[in-house]
């Protein structure tokens, strides 16, 4: 089933390079969109350059917002979490028609 999940993510420290690579990897290859959302700042985690910048201008001890659209997303949010070395905090789930659009 299609789903859509949002969760807050608390950012200990900075990702590395090496960090960042692995999860540009991962979601790359997931079947699905992930979405970073920081201070009204929206970036699709599959697009290098955007994942790296975004990456790089956010502080240590954020909270950040991630947001996936696709299957499987509880193992997608278990692995984002672990690739930012963070905390998740909270978490909404949303079931829905692929077919159909929503604004976020």
């Amino acid at each position: 089933m299609y789903e859509i999940i949002s969760s807050d993510i608390k950012i200990d420290k900075k990702l590395s390079v090496q960090q960042m690579m692995a999860l540009y990897q991962e979601v790359s290859s997931f079947d699905g969109n992930v979405y970073f959302l920081f201070k009204h700042k929206i970036i699709d985690a599959a697009k290098l350059s955007k994942l790296v910048s975004f990456m790089l201008t956010i502080e240590e001890r954020t909270s950040i917002k991630v947001i996936i659209e696709g299957k499987k997303v509880q193992k997608m949010v278990s692995t984002v979490t672990k690739y930012c070395g963070g905390k998740l905090q909270k978490n909404y789930k949303l079931y829905m028609n692929p077919k159909d659009t929503i604004q976020i």
